[in-house]
């Protein structure tokens, strides 16, 4: 668990969330707040987001509709107006199955998941994520 702590990020995630900036940018984690704030602090991430969001709010795990729901009231953004990314194809599923938009990042090349529903957007990396926005 002390490795969770000190990850590195992928090498594009520092400037492709500083060119991101623009938007308001918010971390939803299955974390508890004293992991999620050590790892954004160690991975040099600090003041990038604007909201650092726990599940530990609602005491449950996602992909519980009330995790996306608690998105919802702390940002006071509406679901259109969200868009969610996650490495994990079963959390943007589940995000989009919620109502909200959804890209997933497939570094990897994998297929997905057998759900019944899919991302939005599937990218390879956070830098494709700018692209599309741009």
């Amino acid at each position: 668990m002390e490795s969770y702590l000190h990850l590195d990020p992928f090498p594009e995630v520092k400037k492709a969330l500083k060119a991101l900036s623009h938007l308001s940018l918010s971390m939803l984690s299955n974390g508890n707040p004293k992991m999620l704030n050590a790892v954004v602090e160690n991975a040099g991430l600090q003041g990038v987001f604007t909201y650092i969001i726990s599940v530990d709010e609602v005491r449950t795990y996602k992909p519980a509709p009330v995790v996306y729901e608690l998105a919802l009231k702390k940002t006071g953004v509406d679901k259109g107006n969200i868009g969610f990314i996650s490495s994990n194809f079963w959390d943007s599923a589940d995000a989009k199955a919620f109502g909200l938009r959804t890209h997933w990042i497939n570094r990897a090349g994998v297929s997905g998941d057998e759900l019944g529903i899919a991302p939005d957007v599937t990218l390879q990396s956070l830098t494709d994520l700018v692209d599309v926005l741009a």
